[in-house]
């Protein structure tokens, strides 16, 4: 939780002591399930990806033969 706490504050360009002295634990949640939710988009992103590298390859195979 540290850590998240690190990221946040220098992704709002604060100091870890401002984060947690300014911000209310309801908008503090919502930051967490925000990053959450980035972070799955992002991995389905990468997944998406790869699929379509996948696809392609073997389109190129097959057509080779």
């Amino acid at each position: 939780m540290e850590r998240f706490q690190f990221s946040l504050a220098r992704e709002l360009r604060m100091t870890r002591a401002e984060l947690l002295r300014t911000m209310s634990t309801r908008e503090y949640i919502k930051w967490i399930a925000f990053f959450q939710l980035e972070q799955e988009d992002q991995q389905r992103a990468m997944e998406d990806a790869q699929d379509r590298a996948r696809a392609q390859q073997l389109a190129h195979q097959m057509s080779g033969r």
